[in-house]
């Protein structure tokens, strides 16, 4: 596990350290379409969920939290292609951290927009799909690495880049809820493997 600070926000990154065969499975089923996350009795998913729920405690902690609840609130897998992998500047503002399963190295690179503003020197020139520039030089381009994910604040707005031509991009998303007490929980009544007290 890897912390990084980027505009002094946390940014979380972990290497699968697990048993190989459930990604590998896990990326079977998605091109199979046999998966519903995250409430599923799938042996992959369970393993994967509660991989997910530590290394958000863990992600948690880091970042100075030691009490309270932390849930899977939800989590949806993508398979995109070519152009079509783009999505456009966005936050995540109902749940406290936003995580990212990558099963391909450097495709469909994350970017993190700087939440202090833009600066006036040297401007990026990436564009987007309809060939507008979106960046400065402050932002974030995080190359996705083979069986990693990285996580973030909710707050922190992102997008990602098309796919290189002729290739897939897979991926896991989920987002996390945070509570120091035990109502949201209750109220939401998920499965045990979906949240862990800190």
């Amino acid at each position: 596990m890897s912390l990084k600070e980027i505009f002094t926000t946390p940014i979380y990154e972990k290497e699968w350290d697990r048993d190989p065969s459930i990604i590998d499975k896990l990326k079977e089923l998605i091109h199979s379409k046999e998966l519903n996350f995250p409430y599923t009795t799938n042996e992959e998913v369970l393993e994967f969920s509660k991989w997910i729920i530590e290394n958000a405690k863990d992600f948690a902690y880091q970042t100075g939290r030691t009490q309270g609840y932390i849930g899977l609130k939800d989590m949806w897998h993508r398979t995109m292609k070519n152009g079509s992998s783009y999505v456009p500047p966005h936050t995540h503002p109902t749940v406290w951290c936003v995580g990212t399963f990558y099963f391909e190295d450097d495709q469909g690179d994350l970017v993190l927009i700087d939440p202090r503003g833009t600066h006036d020197w040297e401007f990026k020139t990436v564009q987007d799909n309809e060939g507008h520039n979106h960046s400065n030089c402050t932002d974030y381009y995080y190359k996705p690495k083979k069986n990693t994910c990285i996580m973030f604040p909710s707050y922190l707005k992102h997008l990602v880049l098309p796919t290189q031509e002729g290739r897939l991009r897979t991926a896991i998303s989920w987002n996390i809820l945070y509570d120091t007490e035990t109502k949201l929980i209750e109220f939401l009544n998920p499965p045990k493997h979906l949240y862990t007290e800190l």
